[in-house]
């Protein structure tokens, strides 16, 4: 259910008493609803990939891999012992929003300039658009 105004709450509110039965048990969360990230954020994130691939000396087969690598060192990784064998266990952006993705590129893009020189356009930059041209083609 979307509650959006304090109409939706009270409602919301009132069919919960409504079907609510004494001696049962319920279980249920209320949260809020985060913007999803959004298609042009992605855009510039490959675009990014893509550009830091060509900077550093990578294939453009190789965005995965470099895209992997890259949430190790700013996200971080764990690595966990499972039946005798080492694994790395790295976060995934897939299901972040909007806010946790700018933040990543934001840790991102610094860490790009102070350990590689490389400057990366942010979305309100004039020449964002040629840039995701650019480097989206090259994918």
């Amino acid at each position: 259910m979307k509650i959006a105004n304090k109409k939706d709450f009270d409602f919301f509110l009132y069919d919960c008493k409504r079907k609510f039965k004494e001696g049962k048990v319920y279980a249920g969360e209320f949260k809020q609803r985060r913007k999803s990230k959004t298609y042009p954020q992605i855009k510039l994130y490959w675009a990014w990939i893509s550009c830091i691939c060509g900077e550093l000396g990578y294939l453009k087969t190789d965005t995965q891999e470099v895209h992997t690598e890259l949430k190790k060192i700013v996200l971080g990784y764990e690595t966990k012992e499972i039946m005798g064998k080492s694994y790395e266990l790295i976060p995934s952006i897939k299901g972040f929003d909007t806010k946790q993705l700018s933040k990543y590129m934001e840790q991102l893009k610094i860490y790009m300039d102070v350990e590689h020189g490389i400057k990366l356009p942010l979305p309100e930059d004039k020449f964002v658009d040629e840039f995701i041209k650019e480097y989206n083609s090259r994918s």
